[in-house]
């Protein structure tokens, strides 16, 4: 009897090449922390912050923006928003106060109050009301 060479394997395929990778980089700032949330009666508010418009060229108007929505099934009437205004040092030099008559079920309003003291960097809210 002859011995059988033995049978020959296919070819490995090569080493996948894989692109180079690009450089990562730090950022050099700390991202913003997570703007607080207030929810009550179905009325949840995030997002504050303090605006200055531009483009209204020697404005010095100055807004709290956030938004407030409606997690319940029904529409709330009258609702008004009280935000206490906060200096550097996170004391209170003010109120801003905005309204709307209506925010629908499941909607959502996004409100802008005026800020009348220009010491202010940040807002908290003080409360929500609705007419009855």
């Amino acid at each position: 009897m002859v011995p059988t060479p033995p049978a020959k394997s296919a070819p490995s395929p090569p080493p996948a090449k894989t692109a180079p990778s690009a450089p990562t980089t730090t950022p050099s700032t700390p991202p913003a922390p997570t703007p607080p949330t207030l929810s009550t009666n179905s009325l949840t508010v995030t997002g504050l912050g303090i605006e200055r418009p531009r483009g209204a060229k020697g404005s010095k108007l100055t807004y709290v923006t956030g938004l407030m929505q409606n997690q319940a099934t029904n529409k709330r009437f009258g609702v008004r928003v009280d935000l206490f205004l906060l200096d550097q040092a996170g004391r209170q030099v003010g109120i801003a106060t905005d309204y709307t008559p209506v925010i629908e079920s499941k909607d959502s309003w996004r409100f802008r109050a005026l800020v009348l003291d220009r010491r202010a960097v940040s807002a908290r809210v003080k409360e929500i009301k609705e007419d009855q």
